[in-house]
């Protein structure tokens, strides 16, 4: 949770950047950076930063008299939102669902949440999840099953996978549906659970994930959240909790959040709120909007909105939204939301920045403001997300640019829409990006004719798409190419692309990227995994300003240039699964500006160069599942934070840690050939996880593992030759692990002694594929899983 104070600043300033407060941040740039370029890289990140901070709900200093009257504010409110985990005017709906539960807690409680699309559905479940998920051992939240199955053509095999990896802490992979569903019933059988299912919208889907609420264990929760009851009939859930509108009062709270970030109105605007939220037919969607863009706004301001909202009918939702779209005062802004709308829902936030920035859209500063109004939100590992009434009313501005004509709209998603553009020759240059994935199994196909007028086309995604003709017909602006399934062996030699940002040539026939390498100066991110004939890589050379190279499950790459050495700017390689690679050439290890190599499943490479030390920046080292044998014994990385040698067959011993100072984690499962942990690991302050679940052939470890105060994690299980009376040092009994993974005779008798263990010791993960990754428990608490943020105020950025 974080929840700023503004004190001796307003927070208008702070959000802005303006007067004495926006040139003194300049003059502290200046100062501290003499590089203009990396002076402007950092101002542009402070200013993120701040307009993030400025945008959470908090205290400003200047409304209350004294101090002492502040504090007592700010400590009345913590306590408020740390019980109940959501502001005023939702509180009702998540304690009456709450009461549903506890009232049926012997038995399997499936409870249906029903309401129209911004009326809260998910806000209350998510509350009640984050209020109920300590009394679980095994809890998942399946969020937008409905975006997620109309964005992915195996989405709800991911949802039945991510199901699975939550409740049975491993991962797993499904290859069918029908499969998924036998496994949940075999799996799951007797468990309680706590899951909740938001935004379903088809029996099929609810069948797929929950078929049978029998299997579950009494005191299970199924919560299912949904826009059409008929699927709650069908699915015979015990209570339909419908999400009713709320009253003026609730409406007025739940508007203040985010107005004034604090529960009513501040002085002089009490009537203007309540003239607001007369005209927003108490949706908490439009309210949660309009409250935000009203932020820190003036009388005047105020005033202009509520004149809008007077000629907008009560029914016209988007019309209601689209007031704070219309407010965005740079078309940059407006820009980046467009493109997010149509183009990049799901996707990771600091991958669509690079694309947008890319684009000259200042993608850091932009997305924040997004966030501030509450029209863009953060997802789980980072994807960017939106509501569909607020998507829909973005695209919906697209659409109306040109009712009529398709090619002549800024944005083009629609599938037939996008065929009849391209197979009528009818686009124009007010195109700035296009989507288009073939429909089915089968391929289609266009000529490159078809893009000639789109000369401002900055944003292409094609699927199973194949162009003939001149490659040069293509829009020279193009900044982000992502490509699947070309079946061409090499890129043709008239694709010019000088500007590209991101190229992405995933699930590719290439067997090599260019006959002849082009440069690509503004490249950043090259993407060609799964690409099952590619033999070896371009010259890098001639893309010097690379950052990601991600070369996944390429079986037939066998090389890599040596020029690779000479990207300075290179941050991520990622060759998981390229079977065929031997040992990476001696220059990789000159990269030091490298923070991940991944390395998982190079099956050939067995060793890691002395020279490795060179990678001064490098902060994730994953090498799972390869015929390493040892680790240079001297290696020195200051920075390493994530080490991860799991499934090494062949390895014999560990580094020497005390050249790891800030090691975090080490995971170095399945080594059964490791016979020694080196003692200079008993000296990491840093480290919190340690993983070496099955590593047979390892002999007790050092006495000072068990006295490190910072080690959180500790996951021995499997170790079959260490001996208990190391784990008693700490009284830490192996047996506590073997309690709840075996479910055999332990010390700790039933759940209650177990629960007890947890409390007294340090943990020790054992039941985990993934331990390293998540499922770490304490005390019946994921350490590694955040609580499902409700609102904006407590989220971490």
């Amino acid at each position: 949770m974080v929840m700023p104070v503004f004190y001796d600043v307003d927070p208008s300033v702070v959000l802005h950047q303006q007067g004495a407060f926006g040139k003194k941040l300049h003059a502290t740039a200046e100062n501290r950076y003499l590089h203009r370029e990396l002076r402007e890289i950092t101002l542009l990140s402070w200013k993120s930063a701040l307009t993030q901070a400025a945008s959470l709900i908090g205290w400003d200093a200047t409304n209350y008299r004294i101090e002492a009257e502040l504090m007592q504010q700010i400590v009345g409110d913590i306590l408020r939102k740390l019980k109940r985990g959501i502001p005023g005017g939702m509180e009702l709906h998540v304690r009456k669902v709450t009461e549903l539960i506890v009232n049926q807690s012997s038995k399997v409680s499936w409870i249906g949440i029903w309401g129209m699309g911004g009326s809260g559905k998910t806000t209350t479940a998510k509350a009640i999840y984050n209020r109920l998920q300590d009394k679980f051992l095994n809890t998942s939240f399946i969020e937008n099953v409905k975006k997620v199955c109309e964005l992915e053509n195996s989405g709800i095999i991911h949802l039945q996978q991510q199901l699975l990896s939550d409740i049975l802490k491993t991962n797993m992979m499904i290859r069918s549906i029908a499969e998924g569903e036998m496994m949940i019933s075999e799996r799951f059988q007797g468990k309680k659970v706590l899951v909740v299912l938001d935004d379903v919208t088809t029996f099929d889907q609810l069948k797929a994930l929950c078929a049978n609420g029998n299997l579950f264990g009494p005191g299970s929760v199924i919560i299912v959240t949904t826009r059409d009851v008929q699927l709650l009939n069908l699915s015979m859930v015990d209570y339909v909790y419908i999400m009713e509108e709320m009253d003026e009062n609730e409406s007025l709270e739940l508007f203040s959040w985010y107005a004034f970030r604090q529960p009513s109105p501040i002085k002089d605007f009490n009537e203007l709120s309540r003239n607001v939220i007369a005209y927003c037919i108490e949706l908490p969607l439009v309210l949660e909007v309009l409250g935000s863009y009203l932020f820190a706004k003036t009388k005047q301001e105020w005033l202009s909105v509520l004149s809008k909202l007077k000629r907008i009918p009560n029914d016209q939702v988007h019309e209601k939204l689209r007031i704070s779209y219309d407010g965005l005062e740079d078309i940059m802004v407006k820009d980046i939301f467009l493109d997010i709308c149509c183009f990049f829902i799901g996707k990771d936030r600091d991958y669509v920045t690079d694309i947008l920035n890319g684009c000259g859209l200042y993608a850091d500063v932009g997305i924040a403001v997004l966030i501030e109004r509450r029209l863009v939100k953060i997802e789980k590992n980072n994807k960017l997300g939106m509501h569909d009434l607020i998507r829909d009313m973005g695209r919906e501005i697209v659409r109306k640019s040109s009712t009529e004509e398709p090619g002549k709209r800024s944005r083009l998603w629609i599938h037939d829409d996008v065929d009849d553009v391209l197979t009528k020759y009818t686009g124009t240059e007010t195109v700035k990006g296009l989507v288009l994935k073939s429909q089915g199994t089968g391929r289609v196909s266009f000529n490159t004719n078809s893009f000639k007028e789109m000369k401002k086309l900055r944003l292409l995604q094609l699927d199973r798409v194949d162009l003939t003709g001149d490659y040069g017909n293509l829009s020279k602006e193009l900044k982000w190419v992502h490509w699947q399934g070309f079946t061409c062996n090499f890129i043709p030699d008239d694709f010019h692309q000088e500007n590209l940002v991101v190229f992405e040539l995933k699930h590719s026939n290439i067997k090599q990227v260019w006959n002849e390498t082009k440069v690509l100066v503004n490249l950043k991110i090259l993407n060609i995994s799964h690409s099952r004939y590619l033999k070896s890589t371009p010259d890098f050379s001639k893309l010097p300003y690379l950052e990601k190279l991600i070369m996944k499950d390429c079986p037939c790459l066998s090389e890599i240039h040596p020029s690779i050495g000479d990207l300075n700017n290179l941050l991520l390689i990622n060759l998981k699964d390229c079977t065929g690679l031997n040992n990476l050439p001696k220059k990789i290890y000159q990269l030091k500006s490298l923070k991940t190599l991944i390395l998982s499943g190079c099956l050939k490479i067995d060793k890691l160069e002395e020279d490795i030390k060179q990678m001064e920046s490098l902060i994730t080292l994953i090498a799972k599942n390869t015929a390493i044998k040892e680790v240079p014994f001297s290696i020195v990385l200051v920075n390493l934070k994530i080490l991860n040698l799991s499934h090494s067959r062949y390895l014999k011993s560990s580094p020497d840690f005390s050249k790891l100072p800030n090691l975090e984690k080490l995971i170095m499962k399945d080594c059964p050939c490791l016979s020694e942990i080196h003692p200079s690991i008993g000296d990491l302050n840093n480290l919190h996880l340690i993983n070496l679940k099955d590593c047979t052939g390892l002999g007790n470890l050092s006495e000072k593992i068990f006295q490190q105060k910072s080690l959180i994690t500790l996951n021995l299980s499997g170790c079959l030759k260490i001996d208990e009376k190391h784990a008693d040092e700490k009284n830490v009994s192996k047996n506590d692990v073997d309690a709840k993974s075996k479910g055999g005779s332990s010390r700790c008798d039933n759940q209650r002694d177990v629960d007890e263990a947890r409390k007294r010791h340090v943990e020790i993960l054992n039941q985990s594929e993934d331990a390293d990754d998540k499922g770490a428990l304490v005390n019946n608490v994921d350490v590694n899983r955040r609580l499902i943020n409700c609102f904006a105020f407590d989220r971490v950025f």
